[in-house]
């Protein structure tokens, strides 16, 4: 088992000796053997546990055996006492919250000891992976189900995925290593353990291993299609307000489309949703949204949760996705008279409003613009907001337009529109919408005017 280990560690070009890797050791036979290939071949690891509380005193002993395991090995153990009741408040899945508290947590020991850990391991086996082909197949998702558990994904690997559960287990009871078993596995009220009792024991006992051979090469397809599709779309998506925009022609490309599918499962969208979004009758004004809790750890306690949302906005142009919890809204600002000016306006009764902003038209490259407002003191105070329903823009002498006529005519995407700012007067009237059009009053801007000047930035 230990060639079989090393001849995966060496397939994927796995590192294992430069820096140290994270294991996550639950206390199963699954864990445990992993934890011991890797000491037997030399690596240097820590080891990282979660108790979640959840099974009282055979919660407490999956930790205390976990901690004689690590001083067994010589390896530095880290815990996280989860207080999953409390956690779990307002919560649908326990398994999803358990998934996120755990790996929040792995993380957080990496970005606590930086340059110390080059890898996290986790113990999924090829019986996991023969199970997670059914639960996709029940999700009419024969894609996925078929390429199975990834092998690697960004810094986290499975070096034991090629290996059957019954094989790890014989391994282990043939070196005379303990383990624990976590007795919920035995219930059937998830999907998963249906599978695991009612439908794996009826295959043949080679199925692990010739399900893994084929979801190998199925996987190491898929990756050299994700790295063709991120180098098309490396050199096409345009970036532009906190997001990129992935131009519709390119999303029915198949490499571009295996390596989305690859950003977004990262992203936090489900595989419905990616589904939907990849299809070839995506309808513009769609929105995918994507909720994702990430648990932030000081030492080795959660202090918090945040939400953080990723969307997906369907355009006319293609797919819009903001990777962040930034909004795609202006904020609003009050600019008032300021009390020098207004001293120098008893005279000059106008002033000249310069604003000057940028607007990114490829990566890389800012294109800075100043728009010139003539004002008056009555207009103050202005008000820069996003564009609301009902706002309405003078374009001529007696003639009014609404805002949301000039995005259409502009062919300004639904989502874009609140990130264009409005300057109001105090009055209501919208002066200009920012790097679009000024009102029809503002071309009437002589070349000299008698004014102060005062300044705006801002960046879109």
């Amino acid at each position: 088992m230990l060639n079989r280990f090393l001849h995966t560690v060496n397939l994927w070009n796995w590192d294992l000796t430069r820096y140290e890797t994270l294991l996550a050791v639950s206390g199963g036979a699954d864990s445990v053997v992993m934890a011991r290939l890797f000491k037997a071949a030399g690596f240097p690891f820590s080891m990282a546990h979660v108790n979640y509380g959840l099974r009282g005193d055979d919660s407490k002993a999956d930790e205390q055996f976990v901690r004689d395991l690590a001083d067994e090995l010589g390896v530095e153990l880290f815990v996280y006492q989860a207080n999953m009741n409390e956690d779990l408040r307002g919560r649908n899945s326990l398994q999803m919250y358990a998934r996120e508290v755990r790996y929040g947590f792995f993380e957080k020991i990496l970005k606590l000891h930086p340059g110390r850990f080059g890898k996290i391991a986790v113990a999924h086996h090829a019986t996991d992976n023969l199970e997670h082909f059914f639960l996709y197949l029940f999700r009419n998702n024969i894609e996925v189900g078929w390429r199975g558990i990834l092998y690697e994904n960004g810094d986290l690997i499975r070096p034991i995925l090629s290996i059957s559960k019954s094989e790890i287990y014989g391994f282990a009871s043939d070196n005379g290593w303990t383990w624990r078993e976590d007795l919920s596995n035995q219930k059937t009220d998830y999907l998963r353990n249906k599978i695991r009792h009612y439908i794996l024991p009826n295959l043949d006992e080679n199925a692990e291993n010739e399900f893994s051979s084929i979801s190998l090469q199925k996987q190491q397809k898929w990756l050299e299609n994700r790295e063709k599709g991120s180098e098309i779309l490396e050199n096409s998506v345009k970036y532009a307000q906190n997001g990129i925009l992935i131009p519709r022609d390119l999303l029915q490309n198949s490499e571009i489309q295996t390596y989305l599918e690859s950003q977004f499962l990262g992203f936090g969208f489900t595989q419905d949703n990616i589904q939907k979004m990849l299809s070839v009758d995506l309808k513009a004004g769609t929105i995918f949204q994507s909720k994702r809790n990430f648990v932030e750890v000081s030492g080795r306690h959660l202090e918090g949760k945040e939400d953080v949302w990723n969307n997906a906005y369907v355009g006319r142009a293609g797919l819009f996705i903001i990777q962040s919890n930034q909004e795609l809204r202006c904020g609003e600002v009050v600019i008032d008279l300021p009390v020098a000016a207004n001293t120098e306006m008893i005279d000059l009764q106008t002033c000249v409003l310069e604003i000057r902003y940028e607007i990114e038209e490829k990566v890389g490259s800012q294109v800075k613009k100043t728009l010139e407002l003539v004002l008056a003191k009555e207009d103050f105070p202005l008000v820069v907001r996003p564009w609301k329903q009902g706002d309405k823009i003078q374009i001529g002498k007696g003639k009014m337009q609404k805002v949301s006529d000039l995005f259409t005519n502009l062919k300004i995407e639904n989502y874009e529109k609140l990130s264009y700012p409005i300057i109001v007067n105090a009055k209501g009237e919208i002066l200009a919408v920012m790097g679009l059009r000024n009102a029809w009053r503002n071309h009437q801007v002589r070349n000299s005017v008698d004014s102060w000047r005062m300044e705006l930035r801002w960046k879109h």
